[in-house]
Order: C-alpha cells, then sequence, then structure tokens
C-alpha cells in the first residue's frame, strides 16, 4: 500500500486539482481539473461555479478522480482515508452527495469533508479570522472564529479570475480592431497568463492626492510581436471587481466591498474587530498586485475607526488549502472525527454532516 496507508488530501478546484498524502508541505500532484460541469449557471446566482458549490457531473469526477489515484499518486482510493477540501459554499444535500460518491463510486475506507476558508488558516498558524478566496469562477468570503466557520455570515461573488481574463481581452481586443495580425495573435493567446503577467488593481482614488500616472506595458504574442497594454486595460480588467458595472458581461450589481462588508456586519459584534485584524486573501487572484492594499484602503473608510483592518495574503496561496489539510488530516486528535465505511453503511450519507466540527 503507498505511503503505509497516509491519508490523501484532496483539493479540487474548478480550473486546478492538488493533491497527494498528508504531512507533506506541499501537493506533489497539480493538475488541470477535468470533468464536465454542465450547463452554465445563472450568472446572477451567487453560486456560479463549482469554486461557489455548483455539482459537477459526479460520475466524470469520479473518474477522473479515481485516474489521479492510481497514475499519480500511485494507490488506489480504497487503501487510505482521503480528506476533500469541500467547496466553500456546497449545500448540505451536495456534502450528502460527495460522501456517497467517496464511499460508493471511490470506496474510500473513510473520509473527512473540510471547509477550505478553516484550512487556508490552519495553514497560515490561525484559527480566527476573514478569510477571502479568490477564485476562478468566483469570490466567497467566510469569517471563522476559533475554527469553526460562521456559515450563515459566509457569501460569495460570481466575479473570479476568469472574468478579469474575459474583461482584459476585450479591452485588449477592442483596440486592435482592423490589424488582422495582431487580432489574429490575441485570439490564440492564453488570457489567464496576460492577466497574471499585467493585472494590477487601481488604488482607491483620493482626492487628497494628485492623480498618479502609470505606463503601459508590452506583452509578446506570436511571432516576437508585442502588444501595448495601457493602464486602464490592466486596471480595468480588476475593476469589476470594486466596479461591477464597468464588466462588458454585466454579472452581477454587487461589488467585493459590498460583500465583504456583509460578512462583517453578519457576525456577532463582539467578534467583528478580531475578525477584521485576521484577514486573508488567498486562491488564484489573491496575488494581484495592490490587491490587499486597495482592501485594507477601502475597509478604513467603511469601518468604525475603533477597528483596525490588517489584510494579508496566504504563502503560496494558490495551495494554502490544500496545505492545511496536510496538516489537519496529520494530527493525532483529528483521527477520531474521519468518518469510517462503517458509519455510512449504517447512517448513509447524513454521517458526514454529524462530524462537521468547522461549520
Amino acid at each position: 500500500m503507498a505511503e503505509d496507508g497516509r491519508p490523501v488530501v484532496l483539493d479540487t478546484g474548478s480550473l486546478y486539482t492538488r493533491a497527494d498524502f498528508a504531512g507533506n508541505e506541499s501537493p506533489s500532484v497539480i493538475v488541470r481539473t477535468e470533468y464536465d460541469a454542465g450547463p452554465e449557471p445563472e450568472a446572477t446566482a451567487p453560486e456560479a461555479g463549482r469554486d461557489v458549490g455548483i455539482v459537477p457531473d459526479w460520475e466524470k469526477l469520479t473518474t477522473f478522480w479515481d485516474s489521479l489515484f492510481s497514475e499519480r499518486l500511485g494507490t488506489r482510493a480504497e487503501s487510505q482515508p482521503v480528506l476533500f477540501v469541500d467547496s466553500g459554499e456546497s449545500t448540505k444535500p451536495a456534502r450528502e452527495l460527495l460522501t456517497q460518491v467517496a464511499f460508493e463510486g471511490l470506496g474510500v475506507p473513510a473520509m473527512y469533508l473540510a471547509a477550505p476558508a478553516v484550512l487556508s488558516l490552519y495553514a497560515m498558524n490561525r484559527t480566527t479570522g476573514l478569510s477571502i478566496d479568490m477564485g476562478h469562477t468566483g469570490i466567497r468570503i467566510a469569517p471563522v472564529y476559533e475554527g469553526f466557520q460562521f456559515s450563515y455570515a459566509s457569501t460569495a461573488l460570481p466575479l473570479g479570475g476568469q472574468d478579469m481574463e474575459a474583461q482584459l481581452r476585450a479591452l485588449v481586443i477592442e483596440t486592435h480592431i482592423g490589424d488582422a495580425g495582431t487580432s489574429r495573435a490575441l485570439e490564440s493567446l492564453d488570457w489567464r497568463l496576460v492577466k497574471e503577467a499585467v493585472a494590477q488593481v487601481r488604488p482607491k482614488p483620493s482626492k487628497a492626492t494628485e492623480p498618479t500616472e502609470y505606463l503601459s506595458k508590452s506583452y509578446t504574442v506570436a511571432e516576437g510581436r508585442e502588444i501595448v497594454i495601457t493602464p486602464e486595460q490592466y486596471f480595468g480588467c480588476t475593476d469589476i471587481l470594486f466596479a461591477p458595472e464597468t464588466f462588458r458581461a454585466r454579472k452581477t450589481k454587487a461589488n467585493l466591498m459590498e460583500r465583504v462588508h456583509l460578512a462583517f456586519m453578519q457576525c456577532e459584534p463582539d467578534t467583528r474587530r478580531e475578525l477584521v485584524g485576521n484577514i486573508l486573501l488567498y486562491g488564484g487572484g489573491a496575488a494581484l498586485p495592490g490587491l490587499s492594499e486597495r482592501l485594507c484602503s477601502e475597509l478604513f473608510d467603511m469601518l468604525p475607526s475603533s477597528m483596525h483592518p490588517n489584510v494579508s495574503v496566504a504563502k503560496d496561496p494558490s495551495i494554502v488549502c490544500w496545505r492545511g489539510g496536510s496538516i489537519l488530516a496529520s494530527l493525532t486528535m483529528f483521527q477520531q472525527l474521519w468518518v469510517t465505511k462503517q458509519e455510512y453503511n449504517e447512517n448513509g450519507p447524513l454521517c458526514i454532516l454529524r462530524k462537521d466540527t468547522m461549520r
């Protein structure tokens, strides 16, 4: 049996899946997630995308997981417990269905569903804070207090990395209409890579300071051809988070700060000060230049002067949830929390909710 039965930690996101044995510092397996998520969800729904709780095609996802165990990890799902990093906003029925798939489809001997907001904080040696997951298809905002997620105060925004990429693409392409050669090169670009290379978050506008002039950036496309990306383009693609009315696709009227403020205000008053002082950004979009500074400055203006917001970016933000799961599944005190196959046979999928200690 590979790794002597050590638990496997499995974090399946809408863009990438991360997997490895518990106790490791980082996952050895990071691959594109491959399943058919079905029809595009309603753009205005807060659950838009797997990042915020849409249930995918379970049969295809099970096949994907099965091959991941055998081909990438050199083991079988039946050989060791599996800690699944759950979608933060998944419903109870969705968690029960995942449990059924794990035991009946994959054949795991034991499992646990862990909340990503809690795991992200564990990985940073914290148990309290406001976790903000900057995902590919959406943003999840979840208050966590002493290791327990306040689900009633958690919220989501259906704007994510893919939307910033779409906005950047639209802004850049419209400036090259009529240039056939450049237009063809732009159509074949991986806009995720372009976004990662040039995107920035605009500083909060201030009447007290003079406007800053920003330089354009160059990006190399096919055949060594360079395109110029202007400040209005590299800022414009992230502006949609704070001013969603600027997004060409018009997916939502809500903005990031409204959602963050809503999450805070739904928490008990005596927890807010500690939460606002421990805001953690993680996920693929967490490292956007200027994001943490913009959040902090916006919150200073929104919150009472007695509160002092502190925003940090997780170390290795794309794998921080996996790392938190690796730490958790290795703890001696955690071993009693596994849901076993016997418990599943006796109680059915509801057994997963009875051992959910995180929310």
